[in-house]
């Protein structure tokens, strides 16, 4: 752990000893880390459906979604509910997952929350949790196929417009739908997340729209108070201030970052993962990345997704399969030098063929 990392750690654990309860969140009061991470944990939200223009196993049905999703967690979770990918890069406070669908732009599939101790001093993400926290999932989102990566934070400010709100209930798929199609109509595209926690889970406001509780409690509680009549709803101040880069592109709390599968030139999505890797506000992170843990967990996704190409009816992203098995390999160093020849991840022309979309001239790398 570098001297950065503990103090991340450091002040997570001084703020939440020291910091009284607010709403949104229910907080273990107890000066040990179970009181730490309710109130400075990093939501991790992740699918293990591939994203649309990654080219990744592209069209599956539900069922072939979740033959994937169980396949995806036996590799990358273990068997105390961690997050392995974390664990292999660094980041040991964690919390056990929380299993939940996932949403995306409209479409539900199965997800997950992993969840990792952060700090937020004076409500603001530090750059080392922001910098962490997208190193982990430029990592995941590139060896899954993911479109896009996302975490979310809620420190207690008590400062700012509201930033969520909670409902105490389980999120099911089904509602998961009807409450994301229910803002959509009210608040419009990319206005809110939907994010898992272990009391229910949380609508997180994206927009900066002042009057989004008003908006909320007139348009969408009542619909929710009917799928889920006996919950409880609440809001909470939670938002995030905007500050010195990378945090003031944050938007209340949300990391997210969309990943280039379509960008021409070489290996542009392995670039932008490797450039958040080597982020110095984390200068231990590429060591973590070449660690023997995390070229075992490569290894083991490598299997997964061979593995999964015999089973399902359409075809991995090869530039994927090639970046885990030379991780699994050679390490950073030989992730490196396939980026750097252009062999790395970024959509497939044969893929988009699957996709019915015209095949470009030429196909960068991932």
């Amino acid at each position: 752990m570098t001297p950065k990392e503990g103090q991340e750690l450091n002040w997570a654990y001084t703020k939440a000893a020291n910091q009284p309860n607010t709403t949104v969140q229910s907080v273990v009061d107890e000066e040990t880390w179970q009181g730490v991470h309710p109130r400075n944990e990093t939501y991790q939200t992740w699918e293990s459906a591939p994203g649309a223009r990654s080219g990744d196993f592209p069209g599956l049905s539900a069922r072939e979604q979740a033959s994937l999703h169980r396949n995806v967690l036996d590799v990358i979770v273990d068997a105390q509910e961690r997050d392995r990918l974390l664990e292999a890069m660094g980041t040991t406070q964690q919390s056990p997952i929380l299993r939940g669908p996932g949403v995306y732009k409209g479409q539900v599939t199965p997800g997950v929350t992993s969840r990792s101790v952060g700090a937020a001093p004076e409500g603001r993400i530090s750059p080392v949790t922001a910098a962490r926290v997208r190193a982990n999932e430029l990592v995941r989102g590139t060896v899954l196929g993911q479109d896009a990566s996302a975490a979310s934070m809620f420190p207690n400010t008590g400062k700012g417009p509201t930033s969520a709100i909670t409902v105490r209930a389980p999120l099911t798929s089904a509602n998961a739908r009807k409450i994301d199609a229910a803002m959509r109509r009210v608040f419009g595209d990319d206005t809110h997340a939907i994010v898992n926690t272990d009391e229910g889970f949380v609508i997180q406001n994206i927009s900066g729209n002042k009057n989004f509780v008003k908006e909320f409690n007139k348009y969408v509680r009542p619909d929710i108070e009917k799928w889920y009549p006996d919950s409880r709803i609440t809001s909470g101040k939670r938002a995030l201030q905007r500050g010195a880069d990378p945090t003031s592109e944050y938007p209340e709390g949300l990391l997210y970052e969309e990943l280039p599968w379509n960008e021409p030139g070489p290996s542009p999505v392995t670039h932008k993962m490797l450039e958040a890797i080597d982020d110095p506000a984390i200068p231990a992170m590429a060591q973590h990345a070449d660690s023997p843990k995390m070229r075992t967990l490569m290894g083991d996704i490598a299997s997964m997704r061979q593995r999964m190409a015999e089973k399902l009816p359409t075809l991995p992203n090869e530039k994927i399969d090639l970046l885990v098995s030379a991780w699994a390999r050679g390490g950073l160093a030989e992730v490196r030098r396939l980026a750097a020849k252009g062999a790395l991840p970024a959509i497939v022309v044969g893929v988009l063929s699957q996709m019915g979309e015209p095949s470009p001239p030429d196909s960068p790398g991932a």
